[in-house]
């Protein structure tokens, strides 16, 4: 499979064409991350998509991250622990693609036990 090249601007215009919304933030000191949510301002949930192993800086948001491995973290709340998956950077809709699954309001979804 060919890889094109991909920044964080081109991730987040996917994403955006997905009809999600998407936005370059600050995760503290110089790391930052692509917030993914189904709108704009709305909290929770939401996705982090960020290096496998460290945060985005801001030299990432247009530095060519073909070929490399991103971790997307979905947070059902702000102080939640992540679900993560590992994606292979080979275009910019794929990512957003995988983004706009773990967002998928069946993903969410607790059943309450019987009793």
């Amino acid at each position: 499979m060919t890889t094109t090249r991909t920044t964080a601007e081109h991730l987040m215009m996917a994403v955006d064409a997905l009809g999600l919304h998407a936005q370059w933030v600050w995760t503290g000191g110089n790391c930052r991350a692509i917030r993914v949510q189904t709108e704009p301002f709305h909290c929770d949930p939401h996705v982090l998509i960020t290096h496998e192993w460290e945060p985005f800086t801001d030299g990432d948001l247009r530095a060519d991250l073909s070929g490399q491995n991103l971790a997307l973290g979905l947070y059902l709340t702000e102080d939640d622990e992540p679900t993560t998956s590992i994606e292979r950077v080979t275009d910019s809709q794929r990512i957003a693609a995988a983004a706009g699954a773990l967002l998928k309001p069946s993903r969410h979804l607790t059943v309450a036990p019987r009793g």
